[in-house]
């Protein structure tokens, strides 16, 4: 009798808990859409409680929105179901014996995002290059170029990318073969007089430019932009950087994947003596004969996703997007790939109509989720064996375990919270269209998130 008591008691404690909730949220959503910044803004904000399941508040919930980079969690939920934890790229090395003096090698890469990174001890370059000339044969001569491969997407760029994102780092292609991220670092000086010239280094190999670069006020930050308009090879640098910098660098998006990494192996063997010639794409017809000297294995799901996740990193977005169509479909296009993604997530209670997605990043401005999606795929993620490198990845803003995202006009949150009461949240909230600075519209998003502590 007794237990049954407690029993009623605690069921008592947990409705009282929930329904207390739903009006603080209320309040504060209110709140929000009475200040002038939300005027001609739509915001959706969906909250379940992760242990009933049960919708605890909705405003919007059912429109679909661009919700920018909290679409990442899209792609890395379905990328852990559809390719498992395990799941890891082979790049593999290849050589043939062109003559008596001359080599040639091949590259022939799956995909893999973070091949050349910084951010793993295993993908850095000089730890490639040191297994290369080990397992290289001795020769006098070498050529070098990368295998073709007709699975994958030959538009490195969803096509739905504006012109503004695409030549920055956070705009870079996927290919079969990236390296180094994709990117690279320009230097940048500037004289110290509002609307003076400003100076650039960079390194060998890497593309021209047209330097419109101006000095902005000070306190001005980084309002520097590259842009590489269609049909060209000419980048171009417009913008503004604050006075009186002597290294102040930005990062490009590479234009080509592949011979970044082709002209680089290049520039190695030649600093070691080698006759060495770049000779770009070959057909795969040319494998007759060749042998595999090495194969480089990437970090396995669960690290690639932290990444993915934690620094929000859009090139390992577009990667595993075109790998799930590859594992899908045998085609590692952007296209097969939101196909493969949007099946999955409608096997998983996701309405079909919820979600329009356009790529794996949430770069697109066309991208269309709904809240009440977000939080529906979250509160998924929590019975999967997978969940915990899931929940580690996510960043921490607020003191919140959350993904955020942000392109022009949309700030979005979305993650989990263990309120002081011990009550568990799946939330998302995302803002479209609204007025002034983002960062006013961060710090309000967060007065509305409070009411779940």
């Amino acid at each position: 009798m007794r237990i049954s008591f407690m029993l009623m008691l605690l069921c008592f404690t947990a409705s009282v808990a929930s329904q207390s909730i739903a009006p603080r949220l209320s309040a504060a959503y209110e709140k929000l859409m009475r200040d002038d910044q939300f005027k001609y803004a739509i915001v959706g904000m969906t909250v379940i409680d992760q242990q009933t399941g049960k919708v605890l508040f909705d405003r919007n919930g059912n429109v679909g929105l661009a919700a920018a980079s909290t679409q990442k969690i899209l792609t890395a939920v379905t990328a852990f179901d559809l390719l498992g934890v395990q799941f890891n790229y082979t790049t593999k090395f290849l050589t043939r014996k062109i003559n008596a003096t001359t080599t040639a090698l091949y590259v022939l890469g799956s995909g893999d995002p973070t091949l050349g990174s910084w951010r793993f001890e295993s993908t850095k370059p000089a730890r490639l290059f040191s297994a290369l000339d080990v397992a290289m044969p001795t020769s006098s001569s070498l050529m070098v170029g990368y295998l073709d491969d007709q699975h994958y997407d030959p538009v490195a760029v969803p096509g739905t990318w504006m012109i503004d994102d695409i030549g920055n780092y956070y705009g870079a292609g996927s290919w079969n073969i990236n390296w180094r991220e994709n990117q690279y670092d320009l230097h940048l000086s500037s004289d110290k007089i509002v609307g003076g010239p400003v100076s650039i280094r960079s390194e060998p190999g890497l593309p021209k430019y047209q330097n419109h670069l101006k000095v902005g006020k000070p306190g001005s930050g980084d309002n520097a932009y590259i842009y590489l308009p269609t049909a060209d090879s000419v980048y171009i640098l417009k913008g503004t950087i604050p006075p009186n910098e002597r290294d102040f660098v930005i990062s490009g998006a590479v234009p080509d994947g592949r011979m970044f990494m082709i002209a680089e192996l290049v520039r190695h063997w030649v600093g070691r003596g080698n006759s060495v010639t770049a000779v770009g794409k070959v057909e795969a017809d040319l494998l007759k004969g060749a042998k595999v000297i090495y194969e480089h294995q990437s970090p396995k799901l669960d690290s690639i996703i932290f990444y993915f996740l934690r620094k929000s990193i859009n090139l390992y977005g577009e990667a595993l997007l075109k790998t799930i169509g590859y594992r899908n479909a045998d085609s590692a296009h952007t296209e097969v790939g939101t196909r493969a993604m949007k099946a999955h997530l409608i096997s998983v209670n996701v309405p079909p109509g919820a979600v329009a997605v356009l790529d794996g990043s949430g770069l697109s401005p066309q991208n269309r989720i709904t809240s009440t999606a977000l939080a529906t795929v979250l509160q998924y993620a929590l019975k999967r064996a997978w969940f915990n490198s899931f929940y580690n990845a996510l960043p921490v803003y607020n003191g919140m375990k959350m993904k955020s995202g942000s392109i022009g006009g949309v700030r979005s949150f979305a993650g989990y919270h263990k309120a002081s009461n011990g009550k568990m949240y799946s939330f998302s909230i995302i803002v479209n269209n609204y007025n002034g600075s983002s960062g006013s519209v961060v710090q309000k998003l967060y007065k509305v998130l409070d009411e779940l502590k």
